[in-house]
């Protein structure tokens, strides 16, 4: 009897490790199963209505868990031992500690990341109506072509227009509504013929790594 409930207990737990998943949000199609440095490796986490997961930890770097039900995955440094995930599940009041089975790769930061001013992620010749419509700035990772998040965007707007008249605006995506509104004010003044030069652009992400990225420059058009 006594083994049998350790076989039913054993049975139970193997039924909850195949059923909770940890998908990847900002997963590289092409590399499964790799993490990068520098940046929110961000997982969905699925289980079983029945089943609550908790305290996961990583063999590497650091785990944030988010208000969406997420977990953003920070890894700081590379090593050739694959990263590797625990968690506590939870079933009908019975708590288990799990190791997650799939191992992960550790990699640089994907490059190039671009940064997209609306729809654009490319310097060149943009909708004047578009870019007033839409100015919202966001990174792209351009091998997954996702967005990427949890991550700060600093960056120098300068803004050459017909009438001679230079203007520079620093951007920082966690601006004052009052900062806000002053961009805004900038770009309700903007025409057809007018230039934007975007410099300066550095990321940081909450474990405080940086990258810059290249200049981007438009002319705005019908």
């Amino acid at each position: 009897m006594k083994n049998a409930l350790l076989l039913f207990a054993l049975l139970g737990i193997l039924k909850v490790q195949a059923q909770v998943k940890f998908i990847q949000s900002t997963k590289n199609t092409k590399t499964p199963n790799t993490v990068f440095i520098g940046m929110p490796n961000i997982f969905t986490i699925s289980a079983p209505q029945e089943t609550s997961v908790s305290q996961i930890i990583s063999s590497q770097g650091n785990i944030r868990m988010n208000s969406d039900g997420t977990f953003s995955l920070y890894v700081h440094e590379l090593s050739k031992d694959p990263l590797t995930l625990k968690y506590t599940a939870t079933t009908n009041g019975s708590e288990s500690v799990n190791n997650y089975p799939t191992q992960y790769t550790v990699k640089n930061m994907p490059s190039p990341y671009q940064l997209k001013v609306g729809d654009y992620i490319k310097s060149g010749k943009i909708s004047l109506a578009k870019f007033k419509k839409n100015h919202l700035l966001s990174l792209v990772d351009i091998e997954t072509k996702q967005l990427v998040n949890d991550v700060t965007i600093s960056c120098s707007f300068s803004f050459s227009q017909q009438n001679g008249v230079q203007t520079q605006y620093q951007y920082l995506s966690t601006n004052t509504v009052k900062n806000q509104q002053d961009f805004e004010n900038m770009i309700s003044t903007l025409k057809v013929g007018d230039k934007i030069k975007i410099e300066k652009i550095n990321l940081s992400s909450p474990d405080g790594n940086t990258i810059e990225l290249d200049d981007m420059q438009f002319l705005l058009v019908l």
